[in-house]
């Protein structure tokens, strides 16, 4: 699994904004993974809100309604419980790393979709 984050980490810079978002959420699954009890069902809740606020990939158009709130409000919303569970979990560890990668990539998106 960490070679899979390598892969990511050296990844070009120059990256989509829908390669950013599919980034975050092979992260966020791969930190489920390894996570246990709260941790993997707040992973889980990051990752429905994340699908919520952009249209997940297994969303079908008129299941869901997107959250009217702007990007940004909730972008940072899913950030700041990212970073509550980073305090959860083992410092170092796989599910750690996965989750400030997964922070990290959204922090990405918001930034390319605000300008911000």
């Amino acid at each position: 699994m960490a070679d899979d984050r390598s892969e990511v980490a050296g990844a070009e810079s120059e990256t989509g904004t829908g390669e950013r978002l599919d980034r975050a959420r092979r992260e966020l699954d791969l930190a489920a993974d390894h996570a246990g009890g709260h941790v993997m069902e707040q992973l889980h809740s990051v990752r429905e809100g994340l699908d919520e606020i952009v249209g997940g990939d297994e969303l079908v158009e008129g299941d869901k309604t997107r959250d009217s709130r702007p990007h940004a409000d909730r972008l940072d919303e899913l950030r700041e419980k990212l970073a509550g569970l980073e305090s959860e979990t083992d410092e170092g560890g796989t599910v750690d790393e996965h989750v400030e990668a997964a922070a990290t990539h959204i922090a990405e998106y918001r930034q390319d979709v605000t300008g911000e």
